[in-house]
């Protein structure tokens, strides 16, 4: 006998014989009488207890079910109850659901506008809804999120620290970044627990165009440069002068960041230009005003017979191994002092290199004060065309 041939009673007893849900539901697509006759009693058994682990709501979000959500919201059920299967809520499958398969799936506005707690984590990792979105890069699905009343724009997962807009700098997201920092979000957040970034060192890593985008976004919504980076105690500032390019100082400097600031030891970024011999950086902190005289002087250093109070950059650059002829000359060019004596009966530098026999120092020095100033001016002037040429497209090294 054919199946259609049997009455509805008959046909329901059959239904309710069935051992799974997916076999209700399987019967039931097969022809359009069937699909009317068993979806009420598909969704009966969908709010009843059942073996599956994963909760009813959470597993028609997942497979994309509006009238199934509905019916189950209306039963009372809450999109922020965790999965048990992966701790997920209904709320994260529904926006998963729109990220990786419908874009144009309406549950999740649905479970948004019944949820008592938009910022309900994932009890698998933590995150939040606008963890989630903010990390995807995905505009609207953020829109929606920051457009639902009692949104926490600055919700933290409680074992990294990590805000949505960190996860946004992290994954380069531009168009992201901007959406949070204009919603709110806190661009002066403290270094993370576990890695000990900041928003900026984050930003620093990424690649060229991102990097630098994010990084004038946070600068420009109040990220605060001259903090210490727990790892190694140094700023973003002190961080950038190794970059193989000049193009983060210039972001740095163009929004405000002070050239001088100091790491745990008291010495600025210009210190470690002339430390590591990256002229190209160096010249660029001068040129944004970096002190040229500056005497950071390390702990433990000050009684070292007053000779600590002396090492400006001048002093350090002779010290320094190997040789710093271009740093000795860009720094004299920029008027550093070699000729006064430092504090507490110290020496000047250029005593300091004639009592040490530094003859390649003492050379410049003598090279340096017989040059007229119209000579010194000339080569300046020149220098200056040669970086305003780099700034429109050329490639500086260091």
């Amino acid at each position: 006998m054919a199946l259609l041939t049997l009455p509805n009673e008959l046909l329901l007893l059959i239904a309710e014989t069935l051992p799974e849900v997916q076999d209700v539901n399987s019967l039931l697509k097969t022809n359009t009488r069937l699909f009317s006759l068993l979806t009420p009693h598909l969704h009966a058994l969908a709010q009843q207890p059942h073996k599956c682990p994963v909760l009813p709501l959470c597993w028609a979000a997942w497979k994309d079910h509006p009238p199934l959500v509905n019916l189950l919201l209306s039963s009372g059920l809450q999109p922020e109850t965790p999965d048990p299967e992966n701790g997920d809520t209904a709320l994260h499958y529904a926006l998963s659901q729109r990220l990786h398969n419908n874009p144009t799936s309406s549950i999740l506005q649905t479970l948004l506008s019944k949820t008592k707690d938009v910022n309900v984590p994932s009890a698998a990792d933590g995150s939040t809804l606008l963890h989630r979105a903010a990390a995807a890069g995905a505009m609207e699905e953020l829109r929606m999120l920051l457009a639902t009343p009692g949104v926490d724009v600055d919700a933290r997962v409680a074992h990294t620290g990590e805000t949505p807009l960190t996860r946004a700098v992290v994954m380069g997201r531009v168009d992201a970044v901007r959406l949070l920092l204009e919603a709110g979000a806190s661009a002066s957040q403290p270094p993370l627990p576990t890695s000990g970034q900041t928003l900026l060192s984050l930003a620093a890593s990424l690649s060229f165009s991102s990097g630098l985008g994010i990084t004038e976004l946070l600068l420009r919504f109040g990220a605060d440069a001259s903090v210490l980076l727990p790892t190694d105690g140094q700023t973003v500032l002190h961080r950038a002068v190794e970059a193989p390019g000049v193009d983060l100082l210039n972001v740095y400097f163009a929004n405000g960041v002070s050239p001088d600031l100091r790491n745990w030891l008291g010495r600025t970024a210009l210190d470690a230009a002339v430390l590591l011999g990256c002229e190209r950086a160096a010249e660029v902190l001068l040129r944004a005003g970096a002190d040229v005289d500056d005497r950071g002087v390390a702990p433990g250093e000050e009684g070292q017979g007053g000779e600590g109070a002396e090492k400006t950059h001048l002093f350090r650059a002779l010290m320094y191994s190997p040789k710093r002829v271009a740093s000795v000359k860009l720094l004299l060019r920029f008027g550093a002092d070699y000729k006064t004596r430092g504090p507490r009966g110290g020496k000047s530098v250029v005593e300091l290199a004639r009592e040490r026999e530094l003859g390649w120092a003492l050379q410049i020095f003598e090279e340096w004060e017989g040059k007229g100033k119209g000579k010194v001016e000339e080569e300046k002037e020149k220098e200056e065309e040669e970086v305003e040429v780099l700034g429109k497209g050329g490639k500086a090294k260091l």
